[in-house]
């Protein structure tokens, strides 16, 4: 196993590849800039100007809607030096000043103004080759923002594949409810490597009955790991390219408890519940 990272015939995976530094950078072009990366939903940015700023990797990176409507997705640093051009999670803008040197780029990414331009740079300085880096690839999945580093990649369908089924069933609720709008953001910050939430998050519920025993024992959850749940799940779900879910419920028994817990609501969180149900 010590000259093994991963192997297949016993299944058993090197502790190296949550640690060493070489594997991460390998990673680090060999996936963050090569894969789809969600970036936000379009009702954040909803008129021209609006932006959010993000990450893809380690890259920050703004999601900005230009003045003629288009979204766009630019290398959130200057040209100049690279100083981090807009500091704000959320905002809306027709232009960004660098804070450094004064440097202004437009919701195009077009670099428009530059100080002293006649003084330090004779006139000479060509505008139109300097402007923000901008994703060669950007696309919206029923109002999912996704975005790529590799000019050269798979479609966005063709990168999600058989994961779009449980992506359509969610925004297809969304419609039916008048469309779907985030109204706050979640951020992790942990000192590992980036496969261990994701694993947790993508097929590893075996961890809940421990991890989270407290909030059964004080009777927050409700869960019965006895045995076994035969064809109702929970079901941990492993894709192609890569995908995952954790946790995935089939049967009546989640949508009885959503449908009681919804009459003592109101008859419009009935509705809620009801109306995806047949589909």
């Amino acid at each position: 196993m010590a000259d093994k990272l991963v192997d297949l015939t016993t299944g058993l995976v090197s502790r190296r590849i949550y640690s060493d530094e070489a594997i991460y950078q390998r990673e680090i072009e060999g996936i963050f800039v090569r894969c789809w990366l969600y970036l936000g939903h379009e009702s954040q940015i909803q008129k021209p100007g609006d932006y959010l700023t993000t990450y893809m990797g380690e890259d920050p990176v703004i999601l900005w809607r230009d003045a003629r409507g288009q979204p766009r997705v630019f290398l959130n640093t200057c040209r100049h030096r690279g100083n981090r051009l807009c500091m704000y999670e959320r905002g809306k803008a027709s232009s960004l000043t660098c804070s450094y040197h004064g440097w202004s780029y437009n919701s195009e990414g077009e670099l428009t103004g530059v100080p002293f331009h006649t003084e330090a740079y004779y006139d000479e300085l060509d505008r139109s080759q300097w402007g923000l880096i901008e994703t060669p690839r950007l696309t919206s999945y029923g109002g999912l923002v996704f975005a790529c580093w590799d000019g050269g990649a798979p479609s966005l369908d063709e990168y999600l594949g058989d994961f779009r089924f449980y992506l359509d069933t969610t925004l297809l609720v969304g419609e039916d409810l008048g469309g779907l709008e985030p109204t706050t953001s979640s951020r992790y910050a942990t000192a590992g490597n980036w496969k261990i939430p994701a694993e947790n998050f993508a097929g590893d519920h075996y961890h809940n009955a421990t991890t989270h025993g407290s909030s059964y024992k004080l009777g927050l959850r409700a869960a019965d790991f006895s045995g076994p749940q035969g064809l109702n799940g929970p079901f941990e779900i492993a894709i192609a390219r890569g995908h995952g879910l954790g946790g995935l419920m089939t049967g009546d028994e989640p949508y009885e408890r959503d449908l009681a817990n919804a009459r003592k609501i109101s008859p419009e969180a009935v509705d809620f519940i009801e109306a995806p149900m047949p589909r």
